[in-house]
Formats: C-alpha cells, structure tokens, sequence
C-alpha cells in the first residue's frame, strides 16, 4: 500500500516532507517507520540528530523525550535499514521493480532501471525531437504517476495474506488507527531547523535573515530557538523555543519591504489545474477519439482502472488513537498570534516601512497588551461576582426550605 508519495526534480528532505504530509492528511501517523540510510531520510530534521551522531552515541545517551525529530514528535518509533542490503527493505523495492515493468517501461523516454535493462537505442531516442516534444513535463508526470499509483492500491493482488484483494482493503481491515489533534499536521509537516542563536539581525534561515525588526524575536537574543518554514511560501518562518516548542514569534523575511513579496508558486500550480481541467473537459467530450489519441502508458493505466474496485468502505468499530505532539497546545497561539498582528495592522500599530520607531512600537505593543490584560481582569471579576451571587441565592433558598421544614 502506497499511502504517500510526492514527485520532484531534486529529491531531498522537503520533498519526503511533503510525500509524509500527503499520508498524514490520509491515513494518521503510523506506529512505526522502518526507513531508508539515505542521508534524506536519515537527515536531522526527520530523527533529531545527524547520522554522524549516530553512529558514535548510544541510545541510552540521548534524551529522547527532548530530542526534536518529526519521528519523535508523533512518537513514531524508528528502525532503519541494513545498510547496502536491498532484502532489508524487500517489499518497496519489489514495488518499485513492478513500476518499473508496469508503468516506466511503457513511455517513449523510458531508460531502463539499471545498466542491464538499458534500451540499446537510448541515445537515439533521447536525440528524438518528437519524442521530447511529446515526453511528460514534471507536472503532467506526477499527475499520471498519482493514477497509477491510486489504481494500484484498487488492484487485487496474491500476494503472501493478500487473500485476492487489493492493498487499500487491506489496509483499512486495521482495527484502530491513530488520529492527530486537528491543525498539528500542518505545523509539524514543516521544515524545521536545527537549533539557532537569535542574533541581533534575527535569524538565519537558508542564508536569509528573518526578524530583524521584530520586537519579540529581538528580545530573545543570545537564546536558542528552532524554526519552521513552509517549502512553498519562504516568506516568513516560525520561531519556537527550542527546548519547549512554545511559538514565540511569526519572522517575515527582511528584504520583503524593500524588494515586494517573495515569489508564491501556488499561482502556477493553479494555472497548471487550470490547463488540466480543460483538457480532461476535451478528453471527456469524444471518449473514441480520445482513446485513439492516447499514448501506451495512458493505455495501459486505463485498463488497470477499469479492472480496479472501488475504495473500500471504512471499518465502523474502528478505533481511533489520539496522537499527542509538542505542538498541540501551539494551534491556539498560532491563532492569537495572527489575531493580535491583524488588530496591531488595522490600528495601525504595525509599520510598512523599514525606518520602524521601536520605542513607539514598545510602547504600542505594551498598551495593547495591557488593554487585553484588563478585559481578561474584568471578564473574570464579572464571573466571580456572578459566581457568588448565584451561591448566595443558593444558600438563601436552602435555609428557607431548611426553616420551613423545621416550623412544620
């Protein structure tokens, strides 16, 4: 069962970030992760320490319980393959030898998986200006890829304990699952840093300063903190206490003021839907003529879909398994956060400009504080008056009913 996958030019940590993202939304975290000697998936962000680290501390040395990998984090326990031993890791690389005969071997710009299966006129090919106008782009590629893939899992298989039926419903024969608090995925399915210094610049994220302005990252200065970033939109970063994970700041990227708004590829992606929709509108108009258009690998998963079953129905007595993270109480606060910076910008307490007042802000940022501090004195010394009067009327009518019991 293939329960994430992502495509990418450069494979690299982000990319298997966001390949364990996709599983995450879909399925929960697992229980445990048996994972590859790569230095991707070995990397620090993923167990909390590097491979060097590894190697030369015992597992008693390490404070697991405050070491920061994503592994940790969902309590994923971890065990990592025998390095060059494929039959360590047998299944997926038997999976990938049925994509190989299955899926790559039917496009025109196939390569072969190995020196042994390399096609003799790949040089040929490769020079084909028609075969290179018709190739997949990434973007086409991993739409297709994402097919096949989901046929796959709809396919029957007899396997060992496959029993005739496909990944998917073997999978949901599971008879609990463990479930995240709602919005911990999308903070902990970020890039996180290593440890980092707060300089009087802020910090230093990919060879880019954040926060150089911002008062409660300024006040953090010296200390160490960790930071977390989404790979698509490198405009601002997150900067957590390093040892409690609290968020102690939203750091947007200095030169934002000066040089506009940082490049965002969601307008592209929502270009690429848009091409994609229209085409599938043209492909669904003349099914026949489409059919003779298609090219041998859209062929071949055609089938496979036709002959796949639909998505198994979920288990009624499943049991579901609260998973509890470090950033579980931090939605909140990324939430007040937004608020509080939303309130400051409509007040006009936040500048736009680099020549920012810091004296005038403190001052600012302390009222606002203060006024809030005062509400939330007032709401409780409202409730506790409501409080004791509501006891008072208690107490008075449980000495009448007292009183008129005894004069009966």
């Amino acid at each position: 069962m293939i329960v994430g996958w992502y495509m990418s030019a450069c494979p690299n940590q982000t990319t298997i970030l966001l390949a364990m993202r996709r599983a995450l939304d879909l399925y929960g975290p697992p229980d445990i992760a048996k994972i590859d000697n790569g230095k991707d998936y070995a990397s620090e962000m993923w167990t909390g320490e590097t491979k060097k680290t590894r190697r030369f501390l015992c597992k008693e040395y390490l404070d697991k319980e405050m070491m920061a990998g994503l592994y940790a984090m969902l309590d994923i326990r971890v065990s990592f393959a025998i390095p060059y031993h494929p039959q360590a890791k047998g299944r997926i690389e038997r999976w990938f030898d049925t994509v190989d005969q299955q899926f790559a071997k039917t496009m025109a710009t196939y390569c072969g998986k190995d020196p042994a299966r390399r096609r003799e006129d790949i040089k040929e090919v490769l020079e084909n200006q028609k075969v290179i106008r018709e190739a997949y782009d990434l973007e086409s590629f991993a739409k297709i890829a994402g097919e096949y893939i989901d046929t796959y899992n709809r396919t029957a298989h007899s396997g060992e304990g496959m029993g005739n039926r496909s990944p998917q419903e073997v999978f949901e024969l599971r008879s609990s699952r463990r479930v995240l608090t709602q919005g911990v995925a999308e903070l902990l399915c970020r890039v996180w840093s290593k440890e980092l210094i707060v300089g009087k610049n802020g910090v230093k994220v990919k060879e880019m300063w954040y926060g150089q302005y911002n008062l409660d990252l300024l006040v953090h200065q010296g200390k160490k903190v960790r930071a977390a970033y989404n790979p698509d939109d490198m405009r601002t970063v997150y900067v957590y206490d390093a040892k409690t994970l609290r968020l102690i700041t939203t750091a947007e990227q200095n030169h934002l003021a000066a040089y506009g708004k940082a490049v965002n590829e969601e307008e592209l992606r929502d270009a690429m839907r848009q091409k994609s929709k229209a085409v599938r509108f043209l492909r669904g108009y003349s099914d026949a003529q489409l059919t003779a258009g298609m090219d041998l690998t859209s062929l071949t998963i055609r089938a496979m879909q036709d002959a796949a079953r639909p998505e198994p129905e979920k288990e009624a007595g499943q049991t579901l398994r609260p998973v509890r993270t470090p950033l579980d109480d931090q939605v909140r606060e990324h939430q007040r956060q937004r608020g509080m910076k939303a309130i400051k910008r409509v007040s006009g307490a936040e500048a736009d400009g680099l020549g920012l007042d810091i004296m005038t802000s403190v001052r600012e940022n302390y009222e606002m504080e203060m006024r809030f501090k005062e509400q939330q004195r007032k709401t409780d010394v409202r409730e506790q008056k409501e409080f004791m009067r509501r006891l008072s009327e208690n107490c008075e009518l449980h000495a009448r009913g007292k009183k008129g019991k005894e004069s009966a």
